[in-house]
């Protein structure tokens, strides 16, 4: 049996991040699936092959 977690302290906690403007973010992720092999869609990730291990 595991021993109980201790309780949290909030103020052990960072700042809220503000996300209500992602758009820099999403940029960041376009661009990157853009430099890709593959698009976003699942038509495009089907063709994608998964190593043997």
């Amino acid at each position: 049996m595991t021993a109980p977690l201790e309780p949290l302290d909030p103020s052990s906690l960072p700042e809220p991040v503000d996300v209500s403007d992602d758009r820099a973010a999403l940029a960041a992720v376009a661009a990157v699936v853009a430099a890709g092999p593959f698009d976003a869609t699942w038509e495009s990730l089907a063709s994608h092959r998964v190593p043997r291990w």
